[in-house]
C-alpha cells in the first residue's frame, strides 16, 4: 500500500480522543471487562482480541467487527485477514468489505496479500493481479513501492518498481525457519526461530557484489523498521535496540533504546510516533522520542444527542446534532448519514432527512436516535404560536371548536352526513362525535359529554373535556382574557372566544361578502370581496370537492426601505430598513415571543402579523356556507405532515 502520510487525519485522531502530544494516536482509556489490543495498524488503529478494529468513518472513529487475525495500512484505508481466510479491505472512510472470490489468504502487506498456495497478488484496475515473479512464495513484506519475499527454495528477491524485475538478494538453506521479514529501502532483515537477526544492504556487497549478510543479533523476538530506516529489534530480555544508518560499521551495530523495557513485539509508526510496542505483560504503548506512554483500548462511552431547542413553534424547525463521546471525556460529531432517527409521534414531528425536524402540531414528541449499538432520545414539546378563535362558555361547559384544534393537534377530522358523526384521528386515538348527541367514543369507549356539540359561527364545536379524557390536557379557563389554555404535556395553545385582529380591520366591506375570478399569475382561483380586511389583505381561494384553499395577499403600502430605530437586549441601539426587521421576524419568530416582539417593535410587528393573524379559511367558509355553496358544519379534512399552521 502506498505510504500515506495523513498528518491531517492523525491529529483528528489525537484531538478527536484527547490522548497527550506523545500519544500520536486515537483512543480513550481502556474498559475493565472488555477485549484488549491485538495488534495497531502504522497510524496507531487498534485491532481488537476478539477481532474487531477501530477505522474511521466520515472523519468519526467507530469500532467495526470484522472477525480479524490480521491487518495491515492504516485507518484510512488497508487490509485484513478474517477467521475464515477472507480479504477484508477498507478504503476513503467506506464501509469495510469482504473481497469475493479471495480465499485461503495467508499474509497481508501493503497492498498485496499471500495466499497459501505461495502466489503474490495485488489490485488492479478494480481487479486482482498475480506477481507472476514471486510464485513459491513462503514469506514477504512491502512497503511503499518495494518488495521483499524468501521463497520455499530459499530465494530472498527483492522488487521495487524502478526495476523490470525482481532482484535476487540470497539464497538460503534455512527458509523454513524465517519467522519474520521485513523490508525499508535497500535493507531486507529476517528473524529466525532461534533468535538470529539478519541484514541485508544493497550497499553492502562483496567483490563478487553479492549481499553480505550481517547478523546483528542471536536472541530476537520481533524485528521492525521506523520511519528514519532503522532497524528496531526487540531481545528476548525485553529490552529494545535499533542499528545506525550509513554505509559504515554503525549500520550493523545494535545500540539499546533507552526508556522503555519489557517489550515482546513492536510495529513501525507512520509519522508521530517512532512506534508501538506491546509489553510481555499484554499492554501497549506508544514510543516517542525517548519516551513511551500507554495506548490502551477505544471506548465509547454513551451518545450525545442535542437539538437547537427543546420547545419549537408548530411550523418551526429545529436542528439537531448527535456526537459519540468516550471514555476521555473528548467528542466526535456524527454524520447524520450514520445516524438511525425515529420518532414516536411522526404527526407531531417529521425528520426532515438531514438533522433537521419540522414541529407539525402541538403536542409533545420523542426523537430516538441510535448509532454504533447505542441509544439517547430527547422529548420536544411543540406549541402554537398564535391563539385559535371561537371558543365558548355555555353554563359552565368550555367549546372549542372542532376543526382548528384537532388540526392543531395534528389530527384529521371526517364527516359522515347519513350518520351525523365525526370522526377523528390524533395519532392512535380515535374519537368519534355525533350532532345533537352528548354520548361519544373515546378509542371504541362510549362515554359521556358533560354536553353535546354545538354550533358557533358556522362551525362545530365540542366540549373541551374530550381532550383531557383522549390526550390527558391540562384545561384552564382564563375568565378575564376569556380564552382556554390547553396544555398537552409542556406543549401548548390557546384558543380565544372572541377573535382579536392584530390591527384595526377596514370598515369598507361590511355588507355581504361575493367573488370575484382572480386574474394574472392567479387565474383560476377566486377573490373573497366584502369582508372586514378588504383594504388591507386579498383573499384568494379555491373550493373542489369539500377541500377549501386559501391564500392571503398582504396589499397594504409598506415603505420597505424606511428606516427604523430599536433598542437590542444589550442596550444598544440599532438602525434597521422595514424590510431587514420583517426577515427578522421571520427568521426569529420561532425563537422569541409575541411579548419580546411587541415590546421591541411595538405596532411594526402588529401590522406583519396581520396575514398569519387572519383565519381566511373561516370567513371563506363562512361565505361559501352563507351562499349555500357548502353544507354547514361539513368537515371532509384530511391533513398532510406539510400542513402548515400559525
Amino acid at each position: 500500500m502506498p505510504k500515506i502520510r495523513n498528518r491531517v487525519l492523525i491529529l483528528f485522531i489525537t484531538l478527536c480522543l484527547g490522548l497527550t502530544s506523545i500519544a500520536g494516536a486515537a483512543y480513550g482509556q481502556e474498559t475493565i471487562g472488555k477485549p484488549g489490543i491485538a495488534t495497531v495498524l502504522e497510524d496507531g488503529t487498534p485491532m481488537l482480541e476478539d477481532g474487531s478494529i477501530w477505522l474511521t468513518n466520515k472523519g468519526v472513529p467507530l469500532q467495526k467487527s470484522l472477525n480479524l487475525v490480521s491487518v495491515t495500512g492504516n485507518s484510512n484505508a488497508g487490509y485484513g485477514i478474517n477467521k475464515d481466510g477472507k480479504l477484508v479491505r477498507w478504503s476513503g472512510g467506506q464501509e469495510p468489505s469482504v473481497i469475493p472470490d479471495i480465499s485461503n489468504v495467508k499474509q497481508v502487506s501493503g497492498e498485496y496479500w499471500l495466499l497459501s498456495d505461495g502466489t503474490l497478488w495485488t489490485m488492479d484496475r478494480g481487479g486482482k493481479k498475480e506477481l507472476a515473479s514471486f510464485k513459491g512464495t513462503r514469506l514477504f513484506d512491502a512497503y511503499d513501492d518495494v518488495i521483499a519475499a524468501v521463497s520455499d527454495s530459499g530465494e530472498i528477491k527483492r522488487y521495487e518498481s524502478t526495476y523490470t524485475d525482481p532482484v535476487l538478494v540470497a539464497r538460503i538453506s534455512d527458509a523454513a525457519s524465517i519467522r519474520k521479514l521485513k523490508v525499508r529501502d535497500n535493507q531486507v532483515a529476517l528473524l529466525y526461530e532461534d533468535g538470529r537477526v539478519i541484514l541485508y544492504d544493497a550497499y553492502h556487497f562483496d567483490n563478487d557484489m553479492k549481499s553480505i549478510p550481517e547478523t546483528l543479533a542471536t536472541d530476537g523476538v520481533d524485528i521492525g523498521f521506523n520511519e528514519d530506516t532503522t532497524l528496531v529489534v526487540v531481545k528476548k530480555n525485553g529490552t529494545a535496540w535499533n542499528n545506525g544508518t550509513g554505509l559504515n560499521d554503525n549500520k550493523f551495530k545494535l545500540n539499546p533504546i533507552e526508556g522503555i523495557e519489557q517489550i515482546k513485539q513492536i510495529i513501525a509508526a507512520q509519522g508521530v510516533p517512532d512506534f508501538y510496542a506491546q509489553q510481555t505483560n499484554g499492554a501497549w504503548v506508544i514510543y516517542k522520542s525517548g519516551k513511551s506512554s500507554p495506548l490502551n483500548a477505544p471506548s465509547i462511552e454513551r451518545l450525545s444527542f442535542d437539538v437547537s431547542s427543546l420547545s419549537p413553534t408548530v411550523g418551526g424547525q429545529i436542528k439537531g446534532d448527535v456526537s459519540l463521546v468516550y471514555n476521555t471525556g473528548a467528542t466526535a460529531k456524527l454524520p447524520w448519514e450514520l445516524v438511525k432517527v425515529s420518532i414516536d409521534k411522526p404527526y407531531l414531528l417529521q425528520s426532515l432527512g438531514n438533522g433537521s425536524f419540522k414541529s407539525l402540531a402541538v403536542g409533545e414528541a420523542t426523537i430516538t436516535v441510535e448509532a454504533s449499538g447505542l441509544k439517547q432520545s430527547l422529548k420536544v414539546a411543540s406549541s402554537l404560536k398564535n391563539p385559535l378563535q371561537n371558543a365558548k362558555q355555555v353554563k359552565g361547559i368550555t367549546y372549542l371548536p372542532l376543526k382548528s384544534v384537532i388540526q392543531a393537534l395534528g389530527g384529521s377530522v371526517s364527516y359522515n352526513s347519513s350518520a351525523k358523526t365525526y370522526s377523528v384521528k390524533i395519532g392512535t386515538n380515535s374519537i368519534v362525535l355525533t350532532k345533537g348527541s352528548a354520548k361519544a367514543q373515546i378509542n371504541g369507549k362510549s362515554v359521556t359529554m358533560k354536553g353535546a356539540p354545538i354550533e358557533n359561527n358556522g362551525e362545530l364545536l365540542f366540549p373541551a373535556e374530550i381532550l383531557s379524557q383522549t390526550l390527558g390536557a391540562q384545561l384552564k379557563w382564563d375568565s378575564a382574557k376569556q380564552q382556554m389554555n390547553v396544555s398537552i404535556g409542556a406543549g401548548k395553545f390557546i384558543v380565544q372566544a372572541k377573535q382579536q385582529a392584530a390591527t384595526s380591520p377596514s370598515t369598507s366591506g361590511s355588507g355581504k361578502m361575493y367573488e370575484v375570478a382572480a386574474t394574472g399569475n392567479m387565474a383560476g382561483w377566486k377573490i373573497l370581496k366584502g369582508h372586514r380586511y378588504e383594504k388591507s389583505l386579498k383573499i384568494y381561494f379555491n373550493y373542489k370537492n369539500g377541500i377549501t384553499s386559501t391564500k392571503i395577499e398582504d396589499i397594504r403600502p409598506v415603505d420597505l426601505s424606511k428606516k427604523v430605530t430599536w433598542i437590542d437586549d444589550s442596550g444598544k441601539k440599532r438602525t434597521n430598513t422595514v424590510g431587514e426587521i420583517y426577515e427578522i421576524f421571520q427568521v426569529f419568530s420561532g425563537q422569541y415571543t409575541d411579548d419580546w416582539f411587541t415590546k421591541k417593535f411595538g405596532t411594526l410587528y402588529a401590522d406583519w402579523l396581520l396575514s398569519s393573524t387572519v383565519d381566511a379559511t373561516q370567513l371563506v367558509e363562512e361565505y361559501l356556507q352563507s351562499t349555500g355553496q357548502m353544507e354547514k358544519n361539513q368537515y371532509p379534512v384530511t391533513l398532510t405532515p406539510d400542513a402548515q399552521f400559525e
